[in-house]
């Protein structure tokens, strides 16, 4: 899906995910994930202040998360 939305092209799109723990090790969902268009401009930066935070709070065992913009 991401590569789908990326290949549309749509200018400042930005790519945020959450992952609390590794895909398998437990069940249930462990990740979540947003496409933002066009988002507020002080968003990039309050979510890489906060997406470390959230995942070492909220994760148990190998937490991940990512921010990027698939396009700019």
């Amino acid at each position: 899906m991401v590569q789908a939305v990326a290949a549309l092209g749509v200018p400042k799109t930005l790519r945020v995910e959450l992952a609390v723990a590794a895909p398998g090790r437990r069940p249930g969902l462990t990740g979540s994930g947003l496409l933002l268009v066009n988002p507020p401009w002080v968003l990039e930066a309050e979510l890489r202040e906060a997406l470390p935070w959230l995942a070492q709070r909220l994760g148990d065992t190998d937490p991940a998360w990512r921010l990027d913009w698939l396009v700019g």
